[in-house]
């Protein structure tokens, strides 16, 4: 008797693993009229290194993270951002970084212009002026299509626009120019970040620490054709849940529904 539970909750916890680690949903951006567009804090996941990380600002917060993070950048759409942290000048390499992903759906075909809603909290400049975005479907070696662009060049006199971090998204609300494939001070040579969308399809657009402090409110994956977006940008696109491993789903429900009743009988 002791043997049949313990095997009905060996299987019941492996199917609820096992549902969690591959069925577990998360939402697609739907591409309309040539854009993607989507808050940061919203991402489809992320991914820690040690203790750095993309925190969202001001739900996460700890006591830590509002000591290193320094005040609310203000102007944030729907009052909220995500920001790399603990900001203790951690530096990463291309994809080796924490990061967030956001899956947008694109029928539309096209060249692609990824414009970020970014800045820093000025309290520590310049140790917090750069970030890493790449598609994750869109990768060559060097050269050829961007694996990654560096979106950097805030901190003086490196910054050609001379923007430093200020704490304020709405200073210059949109950047859409960035370093291909840089891992340098200032992200240069930059240049309009841009990917050629050539069949319709699911693609991952991955945000990577480069400096962590580096904050980020909105991004926009537009035609490259289409004006940059201003102010507050435009509205966030529709989502869909994301479709995972549907029969192995069923399958592994119902074998936590008759470990469920194993239990029950026993």
């Amino acid at each position: 008797m002791r043997m049949t539970v313990l095997t009905a909750s060996f299987f019941s916890a492996l199917a609820v693993s096992l549902l969690l680690g591959q069925c577990e949903a998360s939402d697609v951006y739907l591409e309309s009229g040539g854009q993607v567009v989507a808050e940061a804090e919203a991402f489809s996941r992320r991914t820690d290194v040690g203790s750095s990380g993309w925190v969202v600002r001001p739900n996460e917060n700890s006591a830590v993270d509002t000591a290193n993070g320094g005040s609310m950048i203000a102007n944030a759409r729907e009052n909220a951002y995500i920001q790399a942290l603990p900001n203790e000048d951690d530096f990463f390499a291309p994809f080796l970084g924490p990061s967030v992903e956001y899956d947008l759906d694109i029928k539309t075909l096209g060249t692609y212009q990824l414009y970020l809603r970014w800045d820093g909290d000025g309290f520590r400049q310049p140790e917090n002026d750069s970030l890493y975005a790449d598609v994750v479907q869109l990768k060559d070696g060097l050269d050829g299509i961007a694996d990654h662009f560096q979106f950097s060049g805030r901190n003086s006199p490196n910054d050609p626009l001379n923007l430093l971090p200020d704490g304020d998204f709405a200073t210059t609300p949109w950047d859409g120019l960035g370093g291909f494939e840089a891992d340098n001070a200032a992200g240069t040579p930059r240049g309009p970040a841009t990917w050629d969308i050539t069949s319709p399809g699911l693609y991952t657009l991955r945000l990577g620490v480069r400096e962590d402090g580096a904050a980020v409110d909105a991004f926009s994956f537009q035609l490259a054709n289409l004006a940059p977006p201003t102010g507050f940008g435009p509205a966030t696109s529709a989502v869909i849940p994301e479709p995972s491993g549907t029969a192995i789903c069923s399958l592994l429900a119902f074998v936590t529904s008759v470990c469920r009743r194993k239990r029950r009988l026993t």
